[in-house]
C-alpha cells in the first residue's frame, strides 16, 4: 500500500498521477492546516478524477503548535527560522508516519509514503533531485533511516518544466491550466 501526501498543488498531484498510472494500490492523505480551502478542494478533486480514495486530516492545532509557534519564538530571538523544515519534520513525516504506523502497520507491514518532493532516494539515503533548481532534499535532512526506507519520490528524476508540460496531458489538465 502506498499512502500519498497530497497538497492539491501541481507537484503532489502529478506525483499521484504517476503512481496511479502504474496501477499501484494507493490511498491519499490530505493535510488540512491552512485557512484557505482552495488546495483542499483541488486535492479532493484530484482524488475524484483519478479515483483514488482519500482522507482529509485536520491538523491545524498540531501545525500551530509544532510549526507556527516555534517560528514566532525563533523570530523573536532574532533567528532566521525555516518553517518548511519544521513542517517537513514535525508534520509531514513525524505526525504522518506516526499516524500510519498506528493505524496501518499491523495491516500492511510494507507501506510506503509518497510525496511531491523533488528528491531522490537510494536505499536508506536521500540525494539531490535531477532538477537542481527545485531540489528539496535539504528539507529532508532530519529524517531517520527507519523512515526513509518507506519513502517514494516520484519527481526525483523529473524537471519542473517537464512536470508543468506533462500534467497538461493528463486528466488533471482542467485543474492546472494557466
Amino acid at each position: 500500500m502506498i499512502f500519498h501526501l497530497l497538497s492539491g498543488g501541481e507537484d503532489s498531484s502529478y506525483s499521484l498521477y504517476l503512481l496511479q498510472k502504474n496501477k499501484l494500490n494507493l490511498f491519499c492523505i490530505i493535510l488540512d492546516f491552512l485557512k484557505s480551502k482552495e488546495n483542499i478542494k483541488r486535492a479532493i478533486e484530484v482524488c475524484r478524477i483519478l479515483r483514488v480514495p482519500f482522507l482529509v486530516l485536520n491538523i491545524k492545532e498540531i501545525f500551530e503548535r509544532e510549526v507556527i509557534l516555534p517560528f514566532i519564538e525563533d523570530f523573536k530571538k532574532g533567528l532566521t527560522p525555516n518553517p518548511c523544515s519544521f513542517c517537513n519534520k514535525k508534520i509531514k513525516f513525524d505526525f504522518v508516519f506516526g499516524f500510519l504506523k498506528k493505524f496501518f502497520e499491523k495491516k500492511t507491514k510494507n507501506f510506503f509514503l509518497s510525496t511531491g518532493h523533488y528528491a531522490r532516494k537510494k536505499g536508506n539515503f536521500i540525494y539531490k533531485a535531477k532538477d537542481k533548481k527545485k531540489d528539496q532534499s535539504y528539507f529532508l535532512w532530519t529524517l531517520q533511516k527507519e523512515d526513509i526506507k518507506h519513502l517514494i519520490f516520484p519527481l526525483g528524476e523529473k524537471l519542473k518544466k517537464e512536470v508543468e508540460k506533462e500534467i497538461l496531458k493528463t486528466p488533471l489538465k482542467p485543474l492546472f491550466q494557466k
